[in-house]
């Protein structure tokens, strides 16, 4: 096991390192240092404790911890038992298994407890404990109860939080839909959707673009009421428009986590052709499928906030079918003009008249 000693620690912390602890748990929860000190605390009054994590669920659903003890902590260390209380949403007791080295005399035993919110575990606390019996157990687990019931509502805040600027963000949206709302034409009500993002956000620039086909065209560009099609700048905002709807899913130069595989080459010639220091994609979608794409530029070099991105995506969503429709309204109509030039013309005059 990947433990950093294989001596019991006592983690009871000295008269003075106890006041500072409760100090930094007097700050705000979201203050650094809250959930570590937090945990400390914990490890010392449960006693017998020689690590332990709290993770919480990321939007992907799945685990991931926020805070250790002590200091880095091997988080697979605790997969088994985490796994187990995430499915059962119950506390859960484990002996855990190291094929890797000899099992000890008295193996260690690891606690999982979940902190369950409407049905749903937002958090689940994991220590390995040496003292085994089942009044020790007892004891533990009836700890990481009442200390995560602590938590629970620093969680309920965060959800009540997360709702509030959800819908601060929908009104935000919601008002810059309106530009594109005044006219039925696609190129004019992408343009003033152009415009009205780009000053809400300070962006150097915003455009959109339309797939036709196979083939994604540059729709509108803020601050432009034409663009000359086929020109640099233009070729490398679609080629960045692209490489977002091939990718099916926003895309952020810089990226804030680029520990996965990301292919952003033509983000970087987007910015280095259009003199932005950073840019952003959301796709347009209209019944489930890219129809377009929308891509920010900005000044700042530093990745767009999540705050950003969830407006921008937003407002993706809310104007991708009617962008949509007036796309499909223009096709109808410059469809049938040919017609009535040739064959529609005999038809409504008869061939004598042509």
């Amino acid at each position: 096991m990947d433990l950093h000693s294989s001596r019991l620690r006592d983690p009871a912390p000295a008269t003075s390192e106890t006041a500072e602890l409760w100090a930094r748990l007097a700050a705000p929860e979201l203050e650094p240092g809250f959930l570590d000190a937090w945990l400390t605390l914990l490890c010392a009054e449960i006693g017998q404790v020689s690590t332990a994590a709290l993770l919480t669920r990321r939007a992907d659903g799945a685990f991931a911890a926020i805070a250790a003890w002590p200091g880095r902590v091997r988080i697979g260390h605790f997969r088994a038992v985490v796994e187990l209380a995430a499915r059962t949403a119950e506390g859960q007791t484990l002996t855990p298994k190291d094929e890797a080295e000899a099992p000890p005399l008295n193996p260690p035993l690891h606690i999982a407890y979940p902190l369950v919110i409407s049905g749903e575990t937002e958090a689940i606390i994991a220590i390995e404990l040496q003292k085994r019996g089942d009044v020790a157990v007892q004891h533990a687990m009836r700890r990481l109860h009442w200390n995560l019931g602590r938590l629970e509502g620093l969680f309920w805040r965060r959800r009540a939080e997360s709702e509030t600027a959800r819908s601060a963000q929908a009104v935000r949206a919601l008002a810059l839909v309106a530009a594109a709302d005044e006219t039925d034409r696609l190129p004019a009500a992408a343009l003033a959707l152009c415009t009205a993002v780009a000053a809400e956000l300070a962006a150097r620039r915003v455009s959109i673009g339309m797939l036709r086909g196979q083939r994604l065209r540059l729709t509108a560009m803020s601050g432009a009421a034409s663009f000359k099609r086929g020109s640099r700048l233009v070729r490398a905002l679609e080629a960045a428009m692209e490489e977002a709807i091939e990718s099916g899913a926003s895309l952020r130069l810089p990226a804030p986590d680029r520990t996965g595989l990301i292919v952003d080459a033509a983000h970087h010639a987007l910015c280095e052709e259009g003199g932005s220091s950073s840019a952003t994609t959301v796709l347009l979608l209209a019944d489930g499928r890219a129809v377009g794409a929308d891509t920010a530029e900005f000044d700042k070099d530093t990745p767009t906030s999540d705050e950003t991105l969830a407006l921008l995506e937003m407002l993706a969503a809310l104007v991708g079918p009617g962008l949509a429709i007036r796309q499909r309204g223009e096709r109808l109509v410059t469809g049938r003009l040919p017609w009535l030039g040739s064959t529609g013309m005999k038809r409504l005059t008869g061939r004598r008249f042509v």
